[in-house]
């Protein structure tokens, strides 16, 4: 990314709502996580986002549902 430009990651948070009812049990990153995760060194990113926001959706029967997605949003100093 150019200085200047920007990088955005967005990711799961959580499991959907119904997933506990499937036996889906998996471990999902938060944001503060994955931005350690990606190592992007020190001083040369500005952060505008790093949080978790929610996400309105369809669960599999039809109905309302919201979902947690991880945004890292960040600039290049």
């Amino acid at each position: 990314v150019a200085p200047g430009g920007h990088l955005l990651v967005t990711s799961h948070a959580g499991p959907p709502p119904w997933a506990a009812a499937h036996g889906h049990d998996a471990r999902f990153l938060g944001p503060e996580e994955e931005l350690a995760l990606l190592d992007l060194g020190e001083g040369a990113w500005e952060r505008v986002a790093v949080e978790v926001r929610p996400r309105e959706t369809t669960d599999p029967r039809g109905e309302p549902a919201v979902m947690d997605d991880a945004v890292i949003f960040l600039r290049r100093r």
